[in-house]
Formats: C-alpha cells, sequence, structure tokens
C-alpha cells in the first residue's frame, strides 16, 4: 500500500505493553524497555502523529491507570504488544478503551499475534480471535510491524473494508467475520529502519538497561524456538557501521543517571564473527564508555580471541541456551549442541574474562528422573556464573507445539486462562515419574547448582498456595 499525501493524517495513539505475569507481586516486573514499541513509535512519529508509551511493567505505572490514561489523552489509536501469556489478561485493556470511547480503534501486535495467525489449523487461530471478539479488538498486525503500523495511521476510514484490504499483514474485524490480507514481506534491508528513540519512555531510566537488536531471526531450527516463526525462518542482520551509528546515537541522547548497560536482544549475537569483531574494534576506536552483554550460541563462542576483544570492548557476560545435559535430547529439540562443543564454549568465555549465564530446559515430554539428573550433573560440571532454568513450553507455530500441543495435553494450572499456561515458570509436561512438586524442585535444584547464581527463592518447601508466586519470581528469562 502506497501512502499518499492527501490520505495521511495527524493521530493520536497510545502504545501499551501489558504486563507480562500477575502484576501483584514485585518480581515479575520487566526491567527491560518495550524496544519492539520504540520502533512503532519512530515510524508513526514520521508521519507527524502523536505517540504516547505506556510500559504497564513498570513500577510506577499500574492496570488501574488505564481508564485515566485514555480518559485525559483521548487517543484515536491504542496498541497493544502482547505475548502468548499475557494475551487474555492485555486484550482486557481493549475492552476497557471501547468502553470509554466505542470510536478508539484497538491494534493487537506482538508474538502471540504473529504466530496464532500463521495456520487456520492451528486451534490458536480460532481461539484468539474468538478472545479479540470478545474484547472488541479491531485489528491484529500480523509479523514486522514497522510498515504495516504506518499504513494503519494513514487509513481514512477504518470501516471501508477496501482500504484496509490494501494494507499487507493484517487480520481485521469487518462486522461478525475477520478478513486476513496478504502476507506482508519482511524488511530486505534493516539497516534502512530509524534508531528506536528512548525519549518516547519518559521513565528511560529506570530500566537495568538499554536494549539493541543487530539482527533478526537466527539460523538454527530449534524445535521449540518461536523465531523462526517470528521472522519467516529467515536470518537478516545489520552491518557493523550501522550498529555503530546507534550507539553513537544513544550515548549522546539517553540520560545516563547509572552505568550504561547495553543488551543486545538477537537471538544469536555472534553468527557473523567477522561482523562482531567490526562493531568491537569500533567500539574501541571511537572510546564508547559502554558495557554490554548478548546472547550467543555454543557453536559460535569457540574462537577465544574473538571473545578477549569482545571483552576489552565492554562485553560483561554471554547468555548461552545449553538446554540440556541429555544428548538425546540435543537430536530431539534440533540443537546444535555437543557437550564438547558447550565445555569448550563455556571455558573460552571464562578465560576472557566475561561471565557466563547458562540456560536450561526441563520438562520435556520424554525427560525422565534420570535426563533431569543429567542435565543438573552437566550443569555443576560447567563454571557457570549464573543460570536459568525454563520449563519445556510449546508456544503456538513452533514444531515442538505442532508435535506435543496440537490436541491441547499440557498441564492446565489456570484453568481459567489458558494462555497463562504458556508461562515457562510453570511445568507442562507432567507423568507419574515426573509430578508437579518433582518438577519445582529439580528446578529449584537446578538454580541452587551454581553458587553465585541469582537465587529467586528461599530454601524452602514450595506449597501449591504460594506456587503462583514462585512462578513469577523464577522465571529470569522473557520471551520477546
Amino acid at each position: 500500500m502506497k501512502l499518499r499525501k492527501h490520505s495521511i493524517r495527524k493521530t493520536y495513539g497510545i502504545l501499551i505493553k501489558s504486563p507480562t505475569l500477575n502484576s501483584i507481586t514485585p518480581w515479575n516486573r520487566s526491567i527491560q524497555p518495550p524496544l519492539g514499541l520504540l520502533y512503532l513509535a519512530l515510524s508513526l512519529n514520521t508521519l507527524n502523529n502523536k505517540i504516547l508509551i505506556y510500559d504497564f511493567n513498570l513500577a510506577r505505572q499500574f492496570e488501574n491507570n488505564i481508564i485515566g490514561i485514555i480518559k485525559r489523552f483521548k487517543p484515536d489509536i491504542l496498541g497493544l504488544s502482547l505475548k502468548t501469556v499475557n494475551f487474555h489478561d492485555g486484550l482486557k485493556i481493549s475492552c476497557i478503551a471501547k468502553e470509554i470511547n466505542p470510536n478508539i480503534i484497538t491494534i493487537v501486535g506482538g508474538p502471540h499475534i504473529t504466530t496464532s495467525m500463521m495456520n487456520e489449523n492451528n486451534y490458536h487461530f480460532q481461539l484468539t480471535l474468538m478472545e479479540m471478539n470478545k474484547n472488541k479488538a479491531d485489528i491484529g498486525v500480523i509479523g514486522e510491524g514497522e510498515e504495516t503500523f504506518k499504513e494503519l495511521a494513514a487509513v481514512t476510514s477504518y470501516s471501508n473494508k477496501k482500504e484496509l484490504e490494501e494494507i499487507k499483514g493484517i487480520i481485521f474485524r469487518s462486522g461478525n467475520k475477520w478478513v486476513k490480507t496478504e502476507d506482508r514481506p519482511l524488511i530486505q534491508d534493516i539497516d534502512n529502519i530509524p534508531f528506536p528513540d528512548y525519549s518516547f519512555l519518559p521513565y528511560h531510566w529506570t530500566y537495568d538497561s538499554y536494549l539493541m537488536i543487530t539482527s533478526r531471526g537466527c539460523p538454527s531450527k530449534c524445535s521449540f524456538c518461536d523465531a523462526r516463526v517470528i521472522w519467516g525462518g529467515v536470518y537478516r542482520q545489520r552491518t557493523a557501521e550501522n550498529i555503530l551509528a546507534e550507539i553513537n546515537f544513544h550515548t549522546h541522547t539517553l540520560k545516563k543517571s547509572k552505568e550504561f548497560l547495553i543488551s543486545f536482544t538477537d537471538d544469536t549475537f555472534m553468527v557473523d564473527q567477522k561482523r562482531v569483531a567490526e562493531i568491537c574494534e569500533g567500539i574501541l576506536k571511537n572510546n564508547y564508555k559502554i558495557n554490554w552483554q548478548c546472547e550467543a550460541r555454543a557453536v559460535d563462542t569457540q574462537n577465544l580471541n574473538l571473545l578477549k576483544l569482545m571483552r576489552k570492548a565492554g562485553c560483561k557476560s554471554v547468555f548461552l541456551g545449553l538446554e540440556s545435559g541429555d544428548a538425546n535430547t540435543y537430536k530431539k529439540v534440533l540443537k546444535p549442541n555437543s557437550f564438547d562443543l558447550v565445555l569448550k564454549a563455556v571455558n573460552n568465555i571464562k578465560e576472557s574474562g566475561m561471565a557466563v549465564v547458562g540456560s536450561f530446559i526441563i520438562d520435556f515430554p520424554w525427560d525422565n528422573n534420570k535426563t533431569i539428573r543429567e542435565t543438573i550433573k552437566f550443569a555443576k560440571s560447567l563454571e557457570l556464573d549464573s543460570i536459568s532454568c525454563a520449563f519445556a513450553t510449546p508456544f503456538p507455530g513452533t514444531d515442538f507445539f505442532n508435535k506435543y500441543d496440537h490436541n491441547q495435553k499440557i498441564y492446565r494450572y489456570y484453568s481459567d486462562d489458558l494462555y497463562k499456561n504458556y508461562d515457562i515458570g510453570i511445568p507442562k509436561f507432567l507423568n507419574d515419574e515426573l509430578t508437579l512438586n518433582n518438577l519445582l524442585n529439580y528446578q529449584k535444584e537446578l538454580y541452587f547448582s551454581v553458587k553465585n547464581s541469582f537465587i529467586p527463592l528461599k530454601r524452602k518447601n514450595i506449597s501449591k498456595g504460594n506456587l503462583e508466586n514462585y512462578f513469577s519470581s523464577s522465571c529470569l528469562i522473557n520471551r520477546r
């Protein structure tokens, strides 16, 4: 869809990041800024629209403020960024907004709407549309949202079906039916995407780190990961020159009341070793006073000299997806790992002077006491500085979902909200050998296997009465 000059009008929009988990506990509040919404805000701002972002994961903001926010600012558009785990609760904001102003246009984006709309035979497809109907949402954005939101903001009449049908990558409500438009092609050159502007966030200095993403997608094919679904199975990366320009932009524009830390949130940062070296050399050449951290695969952390260069350029820690201590699990989930590869990766990172965070997953459908014991033993054998342990979660659209959750067989801790059960802190695949309590204790044991790891709970038994708080506090990784 081409933007016609006469069709562009000034729009007042509010973009909202809904709480990831139950907002009554202090442990689960996000400490990462809503990077996706910052990209959208910038693309909308190019049309001279007025955009506000509210992150309801911040302690300063609460869900009951939504009524006051909408009444005060009277937005034309309300955008919601939702994951699977908070889809049910987050959509309630749409319903609240419609009660205040029936004419407000509510647009839903984020990972869940993208993955659940990929396959009409997926039970989440119909379930998602039912939730959208119930909460009076108008439009869902499928895939990358920068160009899509820009075109939606330029629509002259949202009741004009033909005008909406021209916009690729959306599903919209037309009467009692939903209309899915043509898929939107991926942005080919992501260097052309403007840098996110943290000035849209009034309290940006309260976050633990500033986020940058230097690539989209992942070349791996891990069956449990939804990155391939979200990014269409394509890996694209920005140039080192473009990344250094963004670092320069942030170091000159951000208010820094504490140590300046950048988290590279790529699914995997070190795929292109030459590019990583160019980024590090650029940081050193320009004398940027930053610390940073990244995620990487074990297969990409075998070059000790490169890791030492990263440390010299300010890298403090590397997050490794290790997943399991069971060789059969690597094969089943298509993880490009081996024990020797992982051991060398951890040793190299440690020798270079950086910290290593090891991420593990337990409670796969084929797991048993033996396989989980092997994982714990493996974790203890590594010199990890910190650890993260999630329960296997079949996110919609993944191969893992298609094989193990197409008949809704996962354990339902929350009977009133299907989506909350897709929390990575909740066990899914229970059996006579692996009960709920067994799995929770195994997770706790994994955390305690690393001496200096962040421990989210005290050394005490976990009762079912405080499971909800435990689930919230034990999740150390957030799905984008």
